[in-house]
């Protein structure tokens, strides 16, 4: 198998920014693409878009179509490396580099060779006050290079394994979405309650609302996995990819443990973060750390439903606008989060909801595992292609 440098079989490219004191530059049809708009594979379109003569008077390239870009510029660097290819002329912004491919290569087939090699380049990476890496390494790095029929061959499977990884990508996103209309179906929008419910405050559905340890976790796991209010997501799941763990005495086990049903509230983050809240399904227990709050539902509350009040976007707006300010973090004390007003529906429906919610996440469940599987396919596809094995 020959193996070449890719700067021997591509034009390497830059661009730049035009001036953004001439609006009108601004108002053109040609897509100007930055890292923002690299988070698709096909790139056909951007945010923003400028006229010829803003291409003609700054530091930005056309670039044609079946052009590999890749994101040279950006904190994203300190984790992946965004990858696309052009599906018309754009132009691009001096953080983004092309790679225009000679008759020698095959773009479809480079652009996946280059993603394949993202391990390598993150390791190149700089950083500075914009994480970035030496444009000359990638030039030098040496790729496989076998004739263009079987570059098209390999490109054809690595293209239909992509799609399927994004099939089945897009179909979770779609799942993932359902929650929120499932609770808007039974309950109404919670800015107006339009199905009359009557009025309380959270904490008229719970019997408790404590604080998690203030114990120093550690990374050796030693003892109970810990939740920290990282592994609370935004939109209302428990991530159990990063955790720490604490051991805690028989007298502090059932203060600060999990149990299945648990409603976790972090009270202490961002501004746009603190707030988040999730229910635990874990059978298993587990500790909670200080900056969340534990709360149990009474007989009239279903901590799915609170979760998903808080979780919809009037409930993310009434956060928001209750949160304090304490020397760069936002708070929610447990007292607070017990006083959120919201409808408060016979518990018979909550219980309804909560079920209908499970049956949804046991689903998403099993698409997100042939996800990963279609997704273990790929990189190794992509492996074996970067290593000339394919």
């Amino acid at each position: 198998m020959t193996m070449v440098p890719i700067g021997d079989v591509t034009e390497v490219k830059g661009g730049g920014t035009p001036s953004k004191r001439k609006p009108e530059y601004y108002q053109g049809d040609i897509p100007w693409v930055t890292p923002k708009d690299m988070k698709v594979w096909d790139i056909s379109d951007a945010i923003d878009k400028i006229t010829p003569e803003a291409v003609a008077d700054s530091a930005t390239n056309l670039i044609p179509a079946r052009s590999i870009l890749l994101v040279n510029r950006s904190g994203i660097l300190k984790h992946t490396l965004p990858v696309g290819i052009t599906r018309r002329e754009v132009a691009i912004n001096q953080d983004l580099k092309a790679l225009i491919c000679s008759d020698r290569a095959h773009p479809e087939y480079l652009a996946h060779i280059v993603k394949a090699a993202e391990p390598i380049i993150l390791k190149w990476v700089r950083a500075t006050t914009a994480d970035n890496f030496p444009i000359d390494s990638l030039k030098e790095l040496k790729i496989p290079l076998p004739t263009l029929d079987e570059q098209r061959r390999i490109a054809g499977i690595l293209d239909q394994a992509d799609a399927l990884r994004r099939l089945r990508s897009r179909a979770l996103d779609k799942l993932n979405t359902l929650g929120q209309a499932i609770f808007h179906e039974m309950f109404g929008d919670p800015a107006t309650n339009p199905k009359g419910w009557p009025m309380g405050v959270i904490g008229d559905l719970l019997k408790e609302a404590k604080y998690g340890s203030s114990g120093k976790a550690n990374s050796e796991g030693r003892g109970l996995p810990m939740l920290r209010m990282g592994n609370v997501t935004y939109d209302g799941r428990i991530d159990l990819s990063d955790l720490k763990h604490i051991e805690l005495s028989d007298k502090e086990f059932d203060k600060y443990t999990t149990r299945p049903g648990d409603l976790l509230f972090n009270r202490t983050n961002s501004k746009e973060l603190v707030g988040k809240t999730a229910v635990v399904t874990q059978a298993e227990p587990m500790a909670i750390a200080g900056y969340l709050v534990r709360g149990r539902a009474n007989a009239r509350g279903n901590t799915h439903y609170i979760s998903g009040y808080l979780n919809s976007t009037h409930g993310k707006a009434v956060l928001r606008n209750m949160c304090k300010n304490i020397v760069g973090m936002a708070n929610i004390n447990a007292k607070e989060f017990q006083s959120i007003p919201t409808a408060i529906p016979p518990v018979e429906i909550q219980r309804v909801y909560a079920e209908k919610l499970m049956s949804l996440r046991a689903e998403e469940a099993q698409f997100q595992a042939s996800l990963d599987i279609a997704s273990t396919l790929f990189a190794s596809l992509q492996h074996r292609a970067f290593k000339g094995e394919l």
